[in-house]
């Protein structure tokens, strides 16, 4: 995960990315919604199946980023449970 001014780029592992390409080529035309601890990060139209895998939050409301800095630390103290 990195931030920068309003943005968060989040990295995906190699097994999520698999998912969610499967998940998006399956449902294109309809809504994605990603939340992060219950929070809504994401909500985008499928267009076309993704495949990167980073996913870009612009602008983030505050207590998403709360969440997601708390997610970081953990990250980073080597608790990757969450």
């Amino acid at each position: 995960m990195a931030m920068d001014g309003q943005q968060v780029w989040l990295r995906l592992r190699p097994t999520a990315v698999s998912r969610l390409q499967a998940i998006t080529q399956q449902h294109q035309g309809e809504l994605l919604e990603l939340t992060v601890a219950g929070h809504q990060a994401l909500k985008s139209r499928i267009n076309e199946p993704v495949s990167p895998g980073v996913i870009q939050i612009n602008d983030p409301d505050p207590v998403l980023r709360q969440e997601l800095l708390a997610l970081q630390h953990q990250l980073q103290q080597g608790d990757g449970s969450r």
